[in-house]
């Protein structure tokens, strides 16, 4: 494994789902480069994840929408990680995002970033301004991400 600290985008900091256990060092860097903390590097744990994250809750239309339609597509399963938002991955993926509180459902995260896109803004019941899922478009998202996997 290498000592570097350069940046890798297959892995952020709340991944802690999947089954792929990936090691990466911890290391404080200067001008000079990397240096070691405390004369050694700290090894840390950390999960692989997928290409994307579906954050759904129970009792969400919407979410049981995009589960239902995706579910069938050829090799979902390697890309895409469906958490529920009351466990500790997905309540982690939101509070990345600051959005703990306002989170649409289902909340989709392509690539390490909220997949704005897929979202528009409606007012609900009291008339506050909040952010809606486009279904199909989360659904078309998550469909092209299975071809660009299956092409690779």
């Amino acid at each position: 494994m290498s000592s570097s600290c350069a940046k890798d985008t297959s892995f952020s900091p709340y991944s802690l789902y999947t089954s792929n256990i990936l090691l990466y060092r911890l290391c404080v860097v200067s001008a000079a480069g990397p240096l070691p903390l405390g004369g050694r590097y700290f090894e840390v744990v950390c999960m692989a994840r997928k290409r994307a994250v579906l954050v759904t809750k129970a009792d969400c239309q919407a979410c049981e929408y995009v589960k239902s339609h995706i579910k069938d597509l050829p090799g979902v399963d390697d890309v895409v990680d469906v958490v529920d938002v009351r466990t500790a991955d997905g309540l982690s993926v939101l509070a990345f995002h600051e959005m703990v509180n306002d989170a649409p459902a289902p909340f989709l995260e392509v690539d390490g970033e909220f997949y704005r896109e897929g979202y528009k803004m409606a007012k609900d019941k009291d008339g506050r301004e909040i952010m809606v899922a486009i279904r199909s478009k989360l659904v078309k998202k998550i469909e092209e991400l299975c071809r660009e996997e299956a092409s690779s």
